[in-house]
């Protein structure tokens, strides 16, 4: 015997839908403005670095540049002094390259973790998302159901009463017929 269940579309509200949403956006703008900052701020300090570096550069051009001049007035005491020079110039330009490139390396793990945050935000924020919609499910489900019931029990009702009107017109119509009334 295959039983028909007639079922309705109830309006839900989903306000803790849109309220969760707002959370998890909330939450997801705060995360971009940290990245904005710390991102500022390690451009900044890269700026700064190479202004730096640029400075170095000026300053040891402009001492090569006299110790060239005295050279060509013929001090030979000064190419020692030059090469001595440029060698430490050197160890200190591998020293700044050396430390630039730690810090870039720096940089990268840190966007790394910052990336791995994000989206384990992302990945609890769908969890949410799901277990809200798993129970807004369950409650739909449970509504139609007891929806169909109330319309079993008031079909069943209307059924009854319609019987027992019938029952009482039959036996008003016999007793008028047979005189009790």
């Amino acid at each position: 015997m295959n039983a028909v269940i007639e079922a309705f579309e109830v309006p839900v509200s989903n306000d803790e839908i849109k309220a969760e949403i707002r959370e998890l956006r909330a939450d997801n703008k705060k995360l971009n403005e940290k990245i904005d900052v710390v991102a500022g701020t390690l451009i900044a300090a890269q700026i700064a670095l190479h202004d730096k570096v640029d400075e170095g550069f000026r300053a040891a051009d402009a001492k090569i540049d006299a110790l060239r001049n005295k050279m060509d007035e013929g001090f030979r005491a000064a190419d020692t002094k030059i090469d001595a020079l440029r060698n430490r110039m050197d160890e200190g330009f591998r020293a700044a390259d050396t430390k630039l490139e730690q810090k870039c390396t720096g940089l990268s793990a840190a966007q790394a973790a910052l990336r791995d945050k994000m989206d384990e935000g992302f990945r609890a924020a769908n969890a949410k998302i799901d277990a809200v919609d798993t129970k807004l499910g369950e409650k739909l489900t449970t509504l139609s159901n007891d929806v169909a019931d109330m319309r079993g029990l008031q079909k069943a009702m209307l059924w009854v009463i319609g019987g027992l009107g019938s029952l009482a017109m039959l036996l008003i119509t016999a007793g008028k017929a047979l005189h009790w009334f």
